[in-house]
């Protein structure tokens, strides 16, 4: 949130999404990551979380924090 606030780019990646909205029920070990950091992130982290994008264009280049194919 600060290094946003200075001007960083930051966006939202696969396992911030999987952090937003984890598995109910944990069938790998990083489904047990996810619930457990939803569980420590409060609800303005969360909304923080939610609010970055996907993506960002340069132009010539195209910024992910995923798969370009399936960023969520």
């Amino acid at each position: 949130m600060a290094l946003q606030a200075e001007g960083a780019l930051v966006l939202r990646g696969n396992h911030e999404q999987v952090t937003l909205a984890p598995p109910g029920a944990a069938q790998q070990l990083g489904d047990m990551g996810a619930q457990w950091t939803h569980s420590q992130l409060n609800a303005q982290q969360r909304n923080w979380l939610n609010q970055l994008p996907l993506s960002h264009d340069l132009g010539a280049v195209l910024l992910v924090h995923a798969s370009v194919n399936e960023p969520e």
